[in-house]
Parts: C-alpha cells; structure tokens; sequence
C-alpha cells in the first residue's frame, strides 16, 4: 500500500537532515527534525503500524480558492485503522488563522481520500502521546 505513495519531495535545504534507520521498513527514512525521527521511533515501536514512510506523495488543496502543494511528513498504514497522514510541529506550536484554514482544508482532502489526517507536536511526542 505504502509504495504507490513514496514521494519525490526533495528535503527543505537548512533544516536537520536525520535518517532513521527503520528495521519494520526495511531502510533508512528521511526526517527533517528531531521530532520527526523521534515520531519514527514511536512507529517503529507500535505494533498497530504495519508500516510507514516519511516525505509521502504530495497532494493538491485548495485554500481560498487558489491550488497549493502540500507534502506531510508521514505517511502510516495501520492494521486496523485507516491509513494516516501526519505532519510534525514542534513543542509549543500554535496556529495562526490561516494556518487553521490551510490544515482543515488538508484534512478535508485528505478525508476524501479516505484517509485520516493529524497534527502532532513535539510537545505530545515528547510525553509520549501519540
């Protein structure tokens, strides 16, 4: 399932570039934070995660009526549940407006997918609540 999502996304030049060296994927993953590959070690460690990618297949959505990009930061197959998109932020993150309107547009896409979506903090993967 997770192979026809693998994306081409190429990682954000400046930020940290850690490569998390999955054994339930079977590869090196590429994350962009602290956070993200602490994210990958909770998943690597859940036993309702078949499997994941980060940096998945980026999508379309529309935002005030004008199409943008939007690449998350992972993708997991779950047993069962449906499979999940997740973007990373980190600890203390707070939303502006606009970014509340870019994430419920993100989710909607995503839901008419049929897949879900969810934000996560560093503040949440730091206590260990994901």
């Amino acid at each position: 399932m997770l192979e026809q999502y693998l994306g081409t996304r190429k990682l954000t030049p400046g930020n940290h570039r850690l490569k998390y060296p999955s054994k339930k994927m079977g590869m090196h993953l590429a994350t962009e934070s602290p956070n993200e590959f602490n994210f990958a070690e909770f998943l690597e460690a859940d036993s309702r995660v078949r499997g994941f990618i980060s940096q998945p297949q980026t999508i379309t959505y529309d935002l005030y009526q004008i199409g943008h990009q939007y690449t998350a930061d992972f993708l997991v197959d779950f047993y069962i549940f449906k499979p999940t998109f997740y973007e990373i932020k980190p600890k203390g993150f707070e939303m502006s407006e606009e970014e509340e309107d870019k994430f419920y547009e993100i989710e909607k896409t995503f839901n008419d997918m049929d897949f879900n979506f969810i934000l996560v903090t560093g503040d949440y993967i730091e206590k260990g609540l994901v």
